[in-house]
């Protein structure tokens, strides 16, 4: 990983991210302090490389709420599990108020969707919505650079 971005509504949670070294690899670092307990999520996820010198999206994901169905993508299905590999965040519903962590993380050289993406660099994308009384909120989006 090459970095991490982030952008949060203060008034749904605190997020602390870095990537660090571990040894020579480098890893992410995730603290999400939720202030608030979430019963309705809509999750953007998107991937993207950069060719010709422009970051370009190459798989898009549709939006999908985990709180009223499963999540049917394969690469989110893997991103999920490789982060609750080193931690204690998900998004089961309902996400309860509490403090979540996710330490070390790196991507499993091993694992198929880590292989198919082939050389070069790339970009996920994450955004998460809630509703409040009736509204739309941005509580979340955040963004990792890496190469392969």
């Amino acid at each position: 990983m090459d970095n991490i971005s982030v952008e949060e509504n203060p008034d749904y949670l605190n997020i602390k991210a870095n990537i660090d070294k571990n040894g020579d690899e480098p890893v992410a670092n995730v603290v999400v302090d939720l202030k608030r307990d979430v019963n309705n999520l809509k999750v953007k996820v998107s991937l993207s490389a950069e060719i010709g010198g422009e970051l370009k999206e190459i798989y898009p994901i549709k939006d999908f709420n985990p709180c009223v169905g499963e999540v049917e993508d394969e690469l989110v299905k893997f991103a999920l599990e490789q982060i609750e590999k080193y931690g204690n965040l998900t998004i089961a519903c309902p996400l309860k108020a509490g403090h979540y962590v996710v330490q070390n993380f790196k991507i499993d050289d091993d694992a198929k969707a880590a292989k198919s993406f082939g050389s070069g660099r790339f970009q996920v994308g994450i955004s998460a919505d809630t509703m409040d009384k009736g509204e739309e909120i941005k509580a979340l989006a955040m963004k990792f650079a890496f190469h392969s």
